[in-house]
């Protein structure tokens, strides 16, 4: 006769929204660049609400507040240049 093993009991853990900072509703001009902005990965990268490509999408001046423009630097998936 085989033993019968107890199981512990499962914990679920609900998934929490990563933290995003507060984005200002008026873009800030920030240093008054353009930038370009691609993901790294083939598939595309979801970041701010916004899907990013393969290809650069590009902001112009006052299009991206402070705030939005740091996250998009802090994040690993994403390449962002400022352009001329």
């Amino acid at each position: 006769m085989a033993k019968k093993q107890s199981k512990a009991p499962v914990e679920l853990v609900e998934e929490q929204p990563a933290e995003q900072p507060e984005v200002a509703e008026e873009a800030a001009e920030a240093s008054g660049e353009s930038y370009s902005v691609h993901s790294k990965r083939p598939e595309g990268f979801y970041r701010l609400g916004q899907k990013f490509t393969h290809e650069p999408k590009v902001f112009g001046p006052g299009e991206l507040s402070e705030a939005e423009l740091a996250v998009l630097k802090a994040e690993p998936m994403l390449v962002v240049k400022a352009v001329l």
